[in-house]
Parts: structure tokens; C-alpha cells; sequence
């Protein structure tokens, strides 16, 4: 295994994505760019933010958005989303991108929730909300978030990963297993007692 890996196509490489627990989601003009799958984890530090940004304002700013996740090996039925890089030109689209293909990586690992620490008081609650996000830990001083699925994923994303009729046809076959012989309908059962 490579230490760091990119995937560009979720569907085709969903068992790259269910094996890694760290990576960057990509994303450009409104489009998944890349994932990059890295060997250790991401931890945020409003230093590394401050210098991120004094960097950027020394370069033209573009429609672009990076999020870092991880899946912590001590909790693994939960992602964690820990920075998001963006600038004043990255569009609401692309911001969308990377957090459609997180709840995507999500669905792939079977988590049961996605938690984030929001400490960018720009993002309001009622945003947080209307993106599928409720308060979490409420006591403590920071702003914790979290999306639970818990088995229900949002349908965009089921739709789009789950597996056609014809692949999970083959994927059975490739594996050596026999195909059940085709049901028949009540129509063609009642056809035939009759036939007899």
C-alpha cells in the first residue's frame, strides 16, 4: 500500500476510500478534483490557519476548497471533519462538492456520523442545520456539529454509489458463487398451476 494515494473517481475506487482512514477532499469550480489519501491524520491549529492565510494573500485566489477528514482508529464507526481551506473567491458549488463527496466516503464506510468542530463563527447555526447538522455537546465552550446517519444516508448519495443490478450480477459471479434461479411473478406461478 502507498503512503499516499489520490482517488479520482469515488464510485470505482469506493474500496481504496473504505480501506484509508485520512484524506483531502479537492474540490474546483463546483467539481471533485481528487482525494488525497494520506498514511496519518490531520490536526487543525489556528497557527496553521493564520499562516495558510497570510500565505493565500500573497496568491491569486480561486474557486477552490480543500477538507480534511479523518477516521479516528480509536472510534471507527464515525469520521471526523477537521479544517476546511477555501478563499473569497471558492463558490458555495464547490463547497457543496466537497462536503457531498464526504457524506459519500461516509455511506462507503458504513460510518454513523460525521462530527466537526466548527470554530468559524461566519458559518451560522441555521446554515449548519440546513445542511443536515445538529449541535453536539452542547456543555463544552466550543461549537461542536454533528451529521448522524446511523444506516440512513441521504438518497442523492445511495443513488449514486449503490451498485447496479448488472454489477452486483457480476461482482457475484466473479466470486464463484451460483446465481438463485429467477423468481417468477404471480401471473406466470398462477399460469402454470393451471397448466398442470
Amino acid at each position: 500500500m502507498k503512503p499516499i494515494e489520490s482517488v479520482y473517481d469515488v464510485k470505482a475506487q469506493q474500496e481504496t476510500l473504505r480501506r484509508r482512514r485520512y484524506g483531502v477532499i479537492e474540490a474546483a469550480e463546483g467539481k471533485l478534483v481528487r482525494i488525497q489519501l494520506r498514511p496519518w491524520p490531520k490536526f487543525a491549529s489556528l497557527l496553521e490557519a493564520h499562516w495558510i492565510r497570510a500565505m493565500k494573500s500573497t496568491r491569486k485566489p480561486k474557486d477552490l476548497c480543500r477538507l480534511y477528514y479523518n477516521e479516528p482508529s480509536a472510534h471507527p464507526g464515525f469520521l471526523t471533519l477537521v479544517y476546511v481551506e477555501s478563499s473569497l473567491k471558492t463558490s458555495a458549488k464547490t463547497v457543496f462538492a466537497t462536503l457531498g463527496v464526504l457524506d459519500q466516503i461516509a455511506y462507503i464506510k458504513h460510518s454513523n456520523a460525521i462530527i466537526a468542530d466548527v470554530s468559524n463563527q461566519r458559518i451560522s447555526d441555521r446554515a449548519l442545520k440546513h445542511w443536515g447538522w445538529e449541535p453536539y455537546m452542547e456543555e463544552t465552550s466550543t461549537r461542536h456539529f454533528i451529521k448522524r446517519f446511523y444506516g440512513t444516508y441521504p438518497e442523492r448519495v445511495t443513488k449514486l454509489l449503490r451498485p447496479s443490478y448488472e454489477q452486483a450480477m457480476q461482482n457475484h459471479l466473479a466470486q464463484g458463487h451460483v446465481l438463485p434461479p429467477m423468481p417468477h411473478s404471480d401471473a406466470s406461478s398462477a399460469q402454470s398451476t393451471t397448466k398442470v
